[in-house]
């Protein structure tokens, strides 16, 4: 039986988030992707990375949710191509880490939430490819590092109305903030598109094959506090590993 925090007669889904690991080897992760999570009903699981098939499937057999939390960018050589000018720090043992608890985690379909790196590393888990520097590979029209603080959105996206992070399918247009250099490029089944930017970057993607994997390429997080449309997204992903934990 697993040991969940009570709340009056609800028991929190236990949601496993991904950690960066410095040139120290220390663990990094920001506080609030656990906030946000906190505050949406689920009970953060800090993950640090390992390649031991059977703490894998242990991490796999507690985790209800997976939240893959942003980070360095994806090795290229993991998705079969050379690095190219443009990429900047990568970590490999996060990567592999990562790569093996996806596809755990998608064969048991569990919920998955990859938010920038983790929507990258998601895309390369299913087969897919990156573009390791937007500006140089796309001549992006627009500026996907944004100056202000994380908190304000910097552009808009335009969202399919028929996608799980659209809750309203009369309103197509929302304002996200922008962290990221690298983006999807190969998108394989079962990932399809459900947002883009102007410049047709892909701004998120999901499963038409689970009950709720998405990645999105904005930090949802860092607009929590002042973002119904944001803390809406945390909720359905907390709602729907509550749905998937054991009884």
């Amino acid at each position: 039986m697993q040991r969940r925090e009570h709340q009056g007669n609800y028991m929190r889904p236990i949601v496993g988030l991904t950690t960066s690991v410095d040139q120290q080897q220390i663990l990094k992760l920001k506080s609030d992707y656990t906030k946000a999570v906190f505050k949406t009903d689920g009970l953060p699981f800090i993950l640090a990375p390992t390649q031991q098939e059977l703490i894998l499937k242990e991490i796999v057999s507690t985790l209800d949710g997976l939240l893959l939390t942003g980070g360095q960018d994806p090795q290229p050589l993991l998705y079969g191509e050379q690095p190219l000018i443009g990429l900047e720090e990568v970590d490999v043992e996060r990567d592999l880490f990562e790569l093996k608890l996806i596809k755990l985690m998608l064969k048991c379909d569990k919920p998955i939430f990859g938010i920038c790196r983790g929507c990258q590393i998601l895309n390369v888990a299913c087969g897919g490819t990156l573009y390791q520097d937007i500006c140089r590979e796309q001549q992006s029209s627009l500026e996907h590092k944004q100056k202000a603080a994380g908190k304000y959105a910097s552009h808009s996206i335009w969202l399919a109305p028929n996608s799980k992070l659209n809750p309203d399918a009369a309103n197509k247009i929302y304002q996200v903030n922008s962290f990221h250099h690298q983006a999807l490029k190969k998108i394989p089944p079962p990932l399809t598109p459900i947002a883009y930017a102007a410049d047709g970057v892909v701004e998120a993607v999901e499963s038409t094959e689970h009950r709720f994997v998405i990645g999105v390429q904005w930090h949802p997080e860092r607009m929590f506090g002042n973002d119904k449309w944001t803390q809406g997204i945390f909720k359905s992903f907390i709602t729907a590993a509550g749905c998937s934990r054991k009884v």
